[in-house]
């Protein structure tokens, strides 16, 4: 739910957070099970975590201060309305819809007579104005939303393990051992509260701590003073733009536990915060600490400081059926028996020399093989990563230039540019149904670089990543010749191998000596089954090159590296990846084919890689649900034991799910799994 336009406005009024009502767009929610709360049991008498730090400022007393300045700002005298963000807008909205209608809200059944799933009877629950204090309406909604499946309790022990984890890369021993004895203090008291209470006891708990948090921030709020709140493990709930600006971050990391407490802290002002934390965390007689703090003397870009990293499925479920990294499922191409040889010692590589610095010989058999003219038209790099990241080293001036992108598309380019200080502005490719569907829309882009003058690197991705679909030849050579244009052009074509080229679509490779701003980056990471070793290639005027080469860091191909690139550019072996090719294109098909059978799965791209992008629908089977493939996405995952790739949140991928081509026998357990989980008719979709 969004705020009228007043300030504050009637409904931020009615829900006594007039105080909160702004016009910053606040980001949505997308996984209730990793925003909800960590559990703080009032019945076991556990301690709510510190709730402010004012860097270097404020030193507050750390005893039963909460009541001293709540005089300052009367809180509420009832409880509010609603507060929670887990607990979605479905309560607020219906009820004020029904406030002004009369009938029969207590209905249990459908129209048709057929009983009510949980879900209707979550809506309906949520919707019906009986009577009752506020307290007890909540706790009947919160109720009807457990058993919907919507809401599941905060798993603290990953936010512990997030502690030990940044221990360990951050900090002393002395400053480890020292917070862990603190730990040690109230863990296993609050582990043996948790551990007897049931999950919708911990989400009930959670629900009343939320409501905590808003009355803390209300009364420093009133304070003028610099507030974040964050939870039992220190992972930051809500920051003000205040201590955003205080702490040097910016807000949107002070959100939704992208960061922690003590990872903004000096360290010893980090120990001092865990120890107090020990000393009080079931003390009932304590409320809050409040206390000060150093923090750490930041020397980081605040580029970097911003930076939202590149992350995959494999950060979050890494084991069971892989399809979710578009590697190839068949294994390398490369003759295993030759080229592991077991009498052969390891010193036989002269692992104790630097690699060759120019890697001479691998660039021969890729001149052979991808009919280059000659070595100087090849740069090799920590696969294709290292290549963009050179680029825009090489051509961008950090905090002055940018590079266009053609969203959706992949993700490091972004990544990269943020690294290097350097804008990134972006012309959607085609999103609308059609032929033309994932195609540059190249008036747009024409019209685009006209007016961005500084515009340096244009990177297209083709085939597309996630799209699956490669770009037009017309297309790509508009681009190249835009008059609105002087800078370079790389085209990303990592899986251009799974397209079966034609008149109109293909490789560009032999454009290079035509177009002398054209890069053209390929990899042994997919169709030679070698994402392993690391291998990007760039391919394209010997001038560029050149300059790729003298910007490198030495002997960035590892020997090792270089072993198994010349193996699998052996003709033997480059047959081999062109079988398993054949053997993955057909897998696509049968693949292809069962999943059009399921009716809530639409494809939408994919047919020129190893992998397909495919829209979750509603139950309706009208609609893309991105809410029902995040659940089918996790449960695959955490039920199934089947990984792939959730896509919902790039632009024309609303609802989608990008899966890799298995094997013939994990592509049966997938397509078995979808159709067990789709046809339990869970409504997802809201």
């Amino acid at each position: 739910m969004t705020c009228d336009d007043g300030r504050p406005c009637q409904r931020c009024i009615k829900r006594s957070i007039g105080h909160m009502c702004h016009d910053e767009p606040k980001i949505t929610a997308n996984s209730t099970a990793q925003q909800i709360a960590s559990a703080v049991n009032d019945r076991g008498g556990s301690h709510h975590p510190p709730s402010a730090i004012n860097a270097n400022l404020i030193s507050l007393p750390p005893t039963d201060a909460f009541n001293q300045m709540s005089a300052y700002s009367p809180l509420p005298s009832t409880p509010l309305k609603f507060a929670s963000a887990q607990m979605g807008n479905e309560f607020t909205v219906i009820s004020e819809f029904l406030e002004d209608i009369h009938g029969n809200h207590q209905q249990q059944f459908n129209i048709d007579g057929s009983p009510l799933n949980i879900t209707e009877k979550f809506y309906l629950t949520a919707a019906d104005p009986s009577d009752g204090t506020s307290e007890a309406r909540l706790t009947q909604v919160i109720n009807a939303k457990f058993e919907a499946g919507f809401l599941k309790p905060y798993n603290y022990v990953k936010g512990y393990a997030r502690l030990q984890q940044f221990m360990e890369k951050n900090m002393t021993n002395n400053s480890r051992q020292r917070i862990l004895f603190s730990l040690g203090m109230f863990r296993p008291a609050f582990r043996a509260v948790a551990q007897s209470l049931m999950d919708l006891d911990l989400v009930l708990v959670e629900e009343q701590f939320e409501r905590l948090l808003l009355d803390y921030d209300r009364v420093f709020s009133s304070m003028g003073i610099p507030a974040c709140l964050w939870r039992r493990t220190g992972e930051i709930y809500k920051g003000n733009k205040e201590f955003a600006s205080l702490v040097g971050v910016p807000i949107e990391m002070l959100r939704e536990g992208r960061i922690c407490i003590y990872e903004i802290m000096a360290e010893e002002s980090a120990v001092n915060y865990w120890e107090k934390y020990g000393n009080i965390a079931f003390d009932p007689g304590q409320k809050a600490v409040l206390t000060s703090c150093l923090l750490k003397q930041s020397i980081v870009r605040p580029n970097i400081l911003s930076l939202s990293p590149y992350r995959c499925a494999r950060d979050d479920y890494s084991s069971g059926i892989l399809l979710d990294a578009n590697e190839n499922s068949l294994g390398s191409s490369l003759d295993e028996t030759r080229f592991h040889t077991p009498t052969k010692s390891p010193t036989d590589d002269h692992l104790n020399r630097y690699p060759d610095p120019h890697q001479t010989l691998v660039k021969e058999r890729l001149v052979e093989f991808r009919g280059v003219p000659s070595t100087d038209y090849l740069f090799l790099g920590v696969g294709s990563d290292e290549v963009i990241d050179l680029l825009i080293r090489i051509f961008c001036v950090p905090g002055k230039d940018k590079i266009l992108i053609t969203p959706p598309t992949y993700g490091m380019y972004p990544v990269s540019a943020k690294i290097n200080d350097v804008e990134i502005y972006k012309v959607n490719l085609q999103i609308e149904d059609g032929e033309d569907r994932f195609q540059l829309q190249n008036e747009q882009i024409s019209d685009a670089l006209s007016k961005n003058p500084t515009t340096k690197i244009i990177f297209l991705c083709s085939p597309g990543n996630p799209t699956g679909n490669a770009l037009n030849y017309s297309s790509i050579k508009a681009v190249l010749e835009d008059p609105n244009f002087h800078g370079i052009v790389a085209v990303d074509e990592a899986y251009i191998d799974f397209t079966k080229g034609d008149d109109n679509i293909g490789s560009v490779v032999k454009w290079v000596e035509q177009y002398p701003n054209l890069i053209v980056m390929q990899t042994l990471s997919k169709s030679f089954g070698l994402a392993g070793i690391r291998l990007g290639i760039a391919i394209g005027n010997p001038k560029i090159i050149r300059l790729m080469n003298n910007t490198k860091a030495p002997y960035n191909i590892s020997t090792l590296t270089s072993k198994a690139a010349l193996s699998a550019l052996t003709t033997e072996n480059i047959s081999n990846m062109r079988n398993k090719i054949i053997t993955i294109l057909s897998e696509r098909a049968k693949l292809t084919t069962s999943l059009k059978s399921i009716p809530e799965i639409k494809i939408i791209g994919g047919k020129d890689t190893n992998f397909l992008l495919v829209q979750i629908l509603d139950e309706a089977r009208q609609s893309p649900s991105s809410n029902r493939a995040q659940w089918l996405y996790r449960e695959l995952a955490e039920h199934s034991r089947i990984v792939v790739r959730y896509r919902g949140n790039e632009v024309g991928c609303e609802g989608c799910l990008r899966i890799t081509v298995g094997t013939p026998d994990e592509n049966k357990e997938l397509v078995k799994h979808l159709s067990r989980l789709l046809g339990e008719n869970i409504d997802q979709s809201t």
